[in-house]
């Protein structure tokens, strides 16, 4: 992690603070978050706590790392903007505007919203890896532990689809909702099933036809939809 960050300040300080590509932002939120679920990965499982299959599958403990950090990125668009730092890679915004600031003028409202969604859907494509890896937990306080963020993630995901607010200042998921996610969440697979299956549903309701990416969208929200709890075995 510390390699990794390295990287990125060196690039800064040589000016290059925009990240650029889609491969630069997984990489990113990698070293920010990915590796850290590595490391508690490979603990879990060597406690017993989680299935084997965690750590023979790396792309589940780095979508989960991803779908966290991405979620902290496309909501704190407005204060990172603010304090003049740019997560949002400008292969997503520069299909929708021509300056990154452009996302804030209310002239460009429209291509702003887009390109929100877009950041939005570039996270839900982790959805079903994130949930095959809570379904490999056997530990119920290490469930909880990985369950209570992914449906947080879902719910600040909704929150921020197609919402002018988060351009114009910090947006969070209501206390009340908060508190009722942690204990929803820290039930079983089944009850977080249900709520990733809410939140796509509610994000499939907002989305734009006018949107670039309605297809694509509508498809990932399906695909969560889908997620579906294996039977109880003996």
């Amino acid at each position: 992690m510390g390699n990794g960050m390295a990287d990125f300040v060196r690039k800064a300080a040589l000016g290059d603070v925009k990240i650029k590509t889609l491969e630069a932002y997984n990489l990113y939120c990698w070293y920010v978050a990915g590796v850290v679920g590595e490391d508690l990965t490979r603990l879990i499982v060597e406690a017993n706590m989680g299935n084997v299959r965690l750590v023979e599958n790396a792309q589940l403990y780095k979508s989960m790392g991803l779908l966290l950090q991405k979620n902290n990125i496309t909501r704190d668009v407005r204060e990172d903007f603010d304090d003049n730092r740019c997560f949002w890679p400008e292969e997503i915004w520069s299909k929708h505007v021509d300056k990154f600031e452009d996302l804030f003028k209310p002239e460009y409202l429209d291509a702003a919203l887009n390109c929100s969604s877009e950041m939005v859907l570039n996270a839900l494509r982790h959805t079903c890896d994130c949930f095959s890896y809570l379904k490999c937990l056997h530990d119920q306080s290490v469930f909880n532990f990985c369950a209570i963020p992914q449906s947080m993630a879902m719910a600040t995901f909704e929150l921020c689809f197609r919402n002018p607010a988060m351009f114009q200042g910090n947006i969070k998921v209501p206390k009340g909702d908060a508190f009722q996610l942690i204990i929803e969440s820290s039930r079983d697979i089944s009850v977080v099933c249900a709520i990733f299956r809410r939140y796509s549903i509610r994000i499939q309701q907002k989305n734009d036809p006018a949107d670039p990416n309605f297809a694509e969208i509508n498809k990932a929200c399906e695909k969560a939809c889908t997620l579906t709890v294996p039977p109880p075995t003996d």
